[in-house]
């Protein structure tokens, strides 16, 4: 079953809620490949452009791609993808006074801006997914430039 963009930035607004032990658990549960395509299709990206920003490489060895089978992600990588989901999240959090809270415009507009050459401190925004302190480098620039403005024009 297909999880549609909605719902897919349901489950983002969801993890921004969680608590940190509730994240720290998610985490320790694991995340698999099929976590980083469902960013991809939050983001509207390409699920290679997710693996590139994520530093996570698309082939793990020893598993069975032929199987169809989601290969259990490290603990590392699952937490660059829940602290990813995280931050969309608590953008569509800023957003949601100009933007409907059910609307995914949010976290497509936010993955175009990470996708572009766009810079903050001289860098891609993209550079900075693959650490938690990055990530806040963000979301602090994020709340900064866009606080309270429309999302759906970044």
């Amino acid at each position: 079953m297909a999880r549609t963009p909605i719902t897919l930035l349901k489950t983002a607004v969801r993890i921004a809620q969680e608590s940190p032990v509730q994240r720290i658990a998610r985490m320790q549960r694991g995340s698999t490949t099929r976590d980083l395509q469902s960013l991809a299709r939050c983001l509207g990206l390409d699920t290679k452009e997710i693996h590139r920003m994520l530093g996570i490489p698309r082939r793990r060895r020893g598993t069975d791609h032929a199987a169809g089978k989601h290969p259990v992600l490290s603990l590392g990588e699952t937490e660059r993808v829940v602290g990813l989901w995280q931050l969309i999240g608590q953008i569509q959090a800023m957003a949601t006074p100009s933007t409907p809270a059910h609307s995914s415009s949010v976290a497509r507009g936010f993955g175009a801006w990470l996708a572009s050459p766009a810079e903050i401190l001289g860098k891609p925004a993209s550079h900075f997914l693959d650490t938690f302190e990055g990530r806040g480098l963000i979301h602090d620039h994020m709340q900064a430039v866009y606080g309270n403005t429309d999302f759906n024009r970044i």
